[in-house]
């Protein structure tokens, strides 16, 4: 950039008897601007004036060569990934892998929320962990209970199974797609749990910052106290910092023991996993990397993948690429590594960042609010809809539906003492009787019900 008055007019000629005052002429990258169409400088590239980029939960715009950031408090995120890495709310990363019951998160607050999880044995040496349930209780209320289970499966108060999606006064419940399941309250937390590779994201919003303590931290900007046990000390390891919030008397606390590397422990292994991890530095992930540092989710990927192969492999990658979605990157690398490939069932589709929100019969008569989450899985395609009867994605006219309890095929017809109810585009609607005359879906209930009246209802 040039500043003598000079050097501008003689790089300048021609713009410069066009402006005024004289001394607003900038020289940037070979030409003249006027200070209000400077770029902008981030993580190394330039953004033109006038552009917009999103910074976690909140969008900047270029305005003259200067950053104009919107100032929202982001929500606090806590992930527990693969063989039990945790990065809590505050950015802490560590390991813990212990097969046991474990406080997540929890509020200081008696009257706020648990979230506990329960780990179980895996990997080809039962020697991981992963996440076998994750439960959360809401005000010290049983009956606010909700259990999601390895297989994906929703338990409301410990053993009533219910169906997705589910909504009361404090829950929104759903299968955002057949990869996650979600859980929103009313409280401002947000829970998002992938059974199948044993990845968990928990987020809070503001109402709890300062107010939590758990597996996943303080939420309070400092990791230096993360490591806050029950007893109000702060622990100086992992272990004796899990352990610390083991639940069950019955487990056992994890013993003490040096850190080894999975790899070491299992050198069979580790050729593969380096081999396998090393997709991160690739080109399919290189347009990500200059937001999202590699190597540390690279030696996760590694231990993990030693310890738990493939499962921990795909979970590893995936939790990349969602902390690169987070900037707007958007990355597809399932095709690239076949152990990774989803197969979608039949009539669903495969997307990097969907919701099933509204794609359900059942929303179609128990409308759903749906926010802007989204995550990586098989839905159905815009304009279908999942139906629990024949478990595909049919057209809206093709939808079941639901009356007190009962389920109904669509074009069936429910007779009450007032009107007649028929089955239409998955909802149940009102058709009322004309007095004097038959109705015609009276009239053809009549005649499928009693055939051998139809003379006397035709007449």
């Amino acid at each position: 950039m040039l500043s003598n008055i000079n050097e501008l007019k003689q790089c300048c000629k021609e713009e410069w008897d066009k402006i005024s005052p004289k001394q607003y002429l900038i020289y940037e990258d070979g030409i003249c601007v006027k200070p209000s169409d400077c770029p902008c400088e981030h993580r190394g590239m330039l953004y033109p004036s006038g552009h917009t980029i999103q910074e976690e939960c909140n969008n900047c715009t270029c305005v003259g060569g200067v950053w104009n950031c919107t100032d929202h408090s982001c929500p606090g995120e806590c992930s527990v990934t693969g063989n039990m890495y945790f990065q809590s709310f505050d950015g802490r990363i560590y390991t813990f892998p212990a097969t046991c019951q474990y406080v997540l998160a929890k509020s200081r607050n008696p009257s706020g929320f648990i979230v506990t999880i329960q780990n179980t044995p895996c990997g080809s040496n039962l020697d991981g962990a992963c996440i076998q349930s994750v439960n959360l209780v809401l005000n010290e209320d049983p009956r606010t209970e909700v259990t999601i289970s390895h297989s994906g499966e929703v338990y409301m108060a410990s053993q009533i199974r219910i169906s997705l999606p589910y909504s009361d006064e404090m829950f929104q419940i759903q299968e955002l797609s057949s990869m996650f399941v979600q859980v929103k309250t009313v409280q401002g937390l947000q829970l998002q749990y992938n059974w199948k590779e044993f990845r968990l994201y928990l987020q809070l919003g503001e109402l709890w910052r300062d107010d939590t303590v758990g597996l996943c931290g303080t939420f309070n900007g400092n990791i230096q106290d993360d490591f806050l046990a029950p007893s109000g000390m702060i622990e100086s390891s992992p272990n004796l910092f899990g352990n610390a919030w083991r639940l069950s008397s019955a487990c056992m606390p994890r013993p003490s023991l040096p850190q080894l590397d999975p790899c070491d422990t299992h050198q069979q292994a580790a050729s593969y996993a380096v081999e396998k991890c090393d997709v991160l530095m690739q080109e399919v992930f290189a347009v990500c990397h200059e937001h999202v540092s590699p190597m540390a989710f690279q030696l996760q990927c590694r231990a993990d993948v030693c310890r738990c192969g493939t499962s921990c492999l795909c979970s590893a990658l995936a939790h990349y690429t969602r902390t690169c979605r987070k900037h707007n990157i958007i990355i597809e690398f399932r095709s690239h590594v076949p152990e990774c490939a989803v197969t979608c069932p039949p009539t669903m589709e495969y997307g990097v960042c969907v919701s099933s929100c509204e794609r359900h019969c059942l929303s179609l008569s128990l409308p759903q609010f749906c926010g802007d989450e989204c995550e990586e899985g098989c839905v159905c395609p815009q304009g279908t809809y999942y139906s629990m009867h024949t478990q595909t994605c049919v057209k809206r006219s093709e939808c079941p539906c639901s009356f007190l309890g009962a389920d109904y095929s669509p074009g069936d017809v429910i007779l009450t003492s007032s009107d007649i109810q028929i089955c239409q585009d998955g909802k149940i609607v009102s058709q009322s009787i004309i007095t004097g005359e038959c109705h015609y879906l009276w009239l053809h209930m009549c005649l499928k019900h009693d055939p051998q009246n139809s003379d006397d209802l035709l007449h």
